[in-house]
C-alpha cells in the first residue's frame, strides 16, 4: 500500500507540473468497485478536465471541478480501507488544491480518519494548505501537528508527525558523525556547534557564504566551538568542486537527499538554509526554523562561549 500510494503521489505531481490540456467531457460518477482498469480512466478523466479547466474562472467551470472533488469524495467515504478509494481521497485533495480550496483541504484532512499511509502521502497538501491560510504559518503548522500528535494511536503516524516538528529550544540534540568528509575527527563532546544544513544548488544558501564566512572566522580561534556544513547534495564531485572553488575551512559532511539524508531527517530539515546551535551538553539553543534571526544566533554562540 505505501508503495502504491508514494507513486501516486509522485505520478501526481508529475501530473501537477506537466498536464496537458484535454477537451473536458459530462463527468460520469463511479458507483461501483472498478474493474480493468475502468477506475483509472476515471480517475485520469478528472484529473485532465482539471487542468484543462484550470484557468477557465466562469462559475460552470468552478461548479465542474467542485463536482469532480465531490465524487473522489464520495467515492472514498464508500470504499474506504481500499486502496481505489485512497486513491479517490489523494485526487480529490489534489484536485481542491489546484482550485487552491485550502480550507476545504484542511477540512478534508483533519475529520477524515485515514489510514497511516494515506496520511502520510496526503500530508504535504495539507501543510501547503496551512502555510497558505495562516499568518504566522511555521507556528501554526507546528501547533497543529502537535495537537495530531497528542490525539494519534497510530504508531506510524506518529513517528511521521515527531519528524515533522520543529527541534525546539531546551530539546536534545541528535548525535553528530563522528569524522567528516575528508575522514577528519569531529570532536563536538563539550562544545558550541554550529550547524549549517545547505546545498550547492541552493541559491538562498551560496548567498549565505560571506556570512558564513564571517561567522567562520569571528570564532575559528577558539578550541571550544565548531562549525559543521551539513551539505543536502547528492553529486559528490559537484560538492568537491565547489568545496575546492571557494575555500570553505570549516567541517562538512554530505547527507544527499538520494543518500539517505540520516542527518537532516533526524534534524528535522523541512528546509534549507538552516542552522542549529548546540551547546556544550548537546542542548538546542538555536533554530532558524522556528526563529530566524542572524543577530540572535551571533549573540547565542557568544553567550555560550563566555
Amino acid at each position: 500500500m505505501m508503495k502504491y500510494l508514494l507513486c501516486a503521489f509522485l505520478l501526481l505531481w508529475g501530473f501537477y507540473l506537466s498536464a496537458q490540456n484535454v477537451e473536458p467531457y459530462f463527468l460520469a460518477i463511479v458507483e461501483a468497485e472498478p474493474s480493468d482498469g475502468a477506475f483509472n480512466d476515471t480517475i485520469d478523466t478528472y484529473w485532465s478536465n482539471t487542468m484543462a479547466l484550470d484557468k477557465d474562472t466562469t462559475l460552470i467551470a468552478a461548479r465542474q471541478r467542485t463536482q469532480y472533488a465531490s465524487a473522489l469524495y464520495e467515492y472514498y467515504q464508500n470504499h474506504r480501507g481500499t486502496s481505489t478509494g485512497e486513491k479517490a481521497a489523494l485526487h480529490q485533495l489534489f484536485i481542491l488544491l489546484r482550485m487552491e480550496a485550502y480550507e476545504e483541504i484542511q477540512s478534508v484532512f483533519t475529520t477524515n480518519n485515514f489510514s497511516a499511509n494515506l496520511w502520510i502521502a496526503s500530508y504535504p497538501l495539507y501543510k501547503r494548505a496551512v502555510l497558505k491560510t495562516s499568518t504566522d504559518s511555521r507556528v501554526a503548522l507546528n501547533e497543529r501537528l502537535t495537537n495530531f500528535l497528542e490525539n494519534t494511536s497510530d504508531k506510524t503516524i506518529a513517528a511521521f508527525i515527531t519528524h515533522q516538528l520543529e527541534l525546539q529550544i531546551g530539546d536534545a540534540a541528535p548525535a553528530i558523525p563522528p569524522t567528516d568528509l575528508y575522514d577528519r575527527a569531529l570532536d563536538t563532546k563539550g562544545k558550541v556547534v554550529l550547524i549549517d544544513f545547505w546545498a550547492t544548488w541552493c541559491l538562498p544558501c551560496l548567498k549565505n557564504m560571506p556570512e558564513m564566512r564571517a561567522i567562520y572566522e569571528e570564532f575559528s580561534e577558539n578550541d571550544d566551538f565548531v562549525f559543521l556544513a551539513v551539505s543536502r547534495d547528492d553529486d559528490p564531485e559537484q560538492l568537491q568542486q565547489y568545496l575546492q572553488q571557494h575555500d570553505l575551512p570549516w567541517m562538512h559532511i554530505r547527507d544527499g537527499l538520494r543518500i539517505g539524508g540520516e542527518l537532516a531527517y533526524e534534524f528535522r530539515v523541512q528546509e534549507i538554509p538552516k542552522h542549529i546551535i548546540i551547546d556544550q551538553k548537546g542542548i538546542v539553543r538555536y533554530n532558524s526554523s522556528v526563529e530566524d534571526n542572524r543577530e540572535l544566533l551571533l549573540a547565542t554562540i557568544r553567550k555560550l562561549l563566555e
